[in-house]
């Protein structure tokens, strides 16, 4: 059985699609054997004004439910815009739900995240 993933696209702006990104991450899912179980499409929502919180936290409780083990993203900013600490709380959140974050775009593949206890 592959494992699951889901999909995150986002738009800020009505001039912009999420065509490009859905067909590349759908590619990608493909060429790693993923089975999407979700898409979180999110069209001229701006993460700056917190409008994409809504599909966040559905994307989080699916997260938790266990419905998918990858999530795949064109790039961290089409996540989350608050901020480096407000990325780091969303993907701590997923890796903590068991959850690995994989990133279209060349200066996030591989990115990854380790927390140290202080």
């Amino acid at each position: 059985m592959s494992a699951r993933c889901a999909i995150w696209a986002r738009v800020s702006t009505g001039d912009q699609e999420t065509a490009n990104q859905l067909a590349a991450l759908r590619a990608e899912a493909a060429r790693r054997g993923l089975d999407v179980a979700a898409e979180y499409v999110l069209e001229g929502l701006s993460a700056w004004t917190g409008a994409h919180r809504g599909q966040l936290r559905r994307a989080l409780d699916d997260a938790r439910a266990g419905r998918y083990a990858v999530l795949l993203v064109w790039a961290l900013d089409r996540l989350e815009r608050g901020g480096i600490e407000q990325t780091l709380r969303v993907m701590r959140q997923l890796r903590e739900c068991g959850v690995r974050r994989q990133g279209l775009e060349p200066r996030t593949r591989g990115l990854r995240v380790r927390c140290s206890a202080s």
